[in-house]
């Protein structure tokens, strides 16, 4: 077991999941005031886009891992 690429893994794991959770509030809030969501559109954007990039760090951190355990 690699021990240095599974600790990466959960570290990747970790701030995805706090990436998403970060990135679902905002969403949220920004869905709730659509004055705010039409006034500041590019920064909505950004939002979307930080939660897909955090989805994907979850799912590479599940793959690393597998990697360091059967490696």
């Amino acid at each position: 077991m690699n021990t240095q690429m599974f600790l990466t893994a959960i570290s990747l794991l970790l701030v995805g999941i706090l990436s998403i959770a970060t990135s679902s509030i905002a969403i949220e809030c920004y869905n709730k005031n659509e004055q705010m969501k039409s006034e500041k559109k590019d920064n909505y954007n950004f939002i979307i886009v930080n939660l897909t990039f955090a989805i994907i760090m979850v799912l590479v951190s599940f793959a690393s891992a597998y990697f360091a355990i059967s490696g």
